[in-house]
């Protein structure tokens, strides 16, 4: 079994080892035998406020984390060990996807991230969509990793790690779906979808021939593709 979720601040323990924070609200993994036992702890923050949306277990038993950094530009795996890592986003949000094994750290992707406008804030409840998850994760039989979430901004500038992938963008929330290698965390695809209005990822499924499924809400005409979708708004 694994827990994973948010903390704030020093003193947390679990099976006698001490939690490293860094600042605001961070992320803890830990792992348990089926007896409860802790068998290894980790954190991961930033300077800003993180945290964790979906959880994934392969069936190799690898722990698969899918977030957001918010706040800050950075976010820092494995905080207090010598084996430290750091991604990059942008400053206002940007998504995550990360892997461990047994729990030692594999990898770890920043995602598609959300550029305000100044003075603008996020409500996490609607914006990021937390209450009917703004982050969803599948695997399928051949070993990829799918990853369902929201982007926005003119300049959103980091997807998929090195380099980056600027993806297109015509207003309010977009819609992504990226596909990656759940071996070595390599983005194999990314493709998008949205309107002029707010829109919002809700539900990913795969069928057994690893086709995916996306659901979820769309404001004026939602371009997907080749196809456009004409809506009511708030549809």
């Amino acid at each position: 079994p694994y827990i994973v979720g948010p903390f704030k601040g020093a003193g947390l323990n679990f099976g006698g080892a001490t939690l490293s924070p860094s600042a605001g609200w961070d992320i803890l993994m830990v792992g348990l035998s089926t007896a409860g036992t802790v068998l290894w702890r980790h954190t991961a923050g930033g300077p800003g406020i993180d945290a964790v949306v979906d959880t994934l277990v392969s069936p190799a038993n690898e722990l698969v984390v899918a977030g957001y950094m918010m706040d800050a530009a950075t976010l820092s795996f494995n905080l207090g060990e010598v084996s430290v890592v750091a991604i990059s986003g942008a400053s206002d949000a940007t998504g995550f996807v990360a892997k461990y094994t047994t729990g030692v750290y594999q990898w770890a992707q920043s995602a598609g991230s959300l550029d305000l406008p100044l003075g603008e804030t996020l409500d996490l409840g609607v914006t990021l969509g937390f209450s009917s998850g703004s982050l969803q994760l599948e695997l399928d039989g051949a070993g990829n990793l799918y990853l369902n979430g929201t982007f926005a901004g003119a300049t959103n500038p980091v997807f998929g790690g090195t380099g980056g992938t600027p993806l297109p963008w015509l207003g309010g929330t977009e819609v992504y779906l990226a596909r990656y290698s759940l071996a070595n965390g390599s983005r194999l695809w990314v493709r998008t979808g949205g309107s002029t209005s707010n829109d919002n990822a809700g539900i990913l499924r795969l069928d057994a021939a690893g086709n995916a499924y996306i659901a979820g809400l769309f404001g004026m005409n939602f371009v997907s593709g080749l196809v456009d979708i004409v809506a009511s708004f708030g549809n």
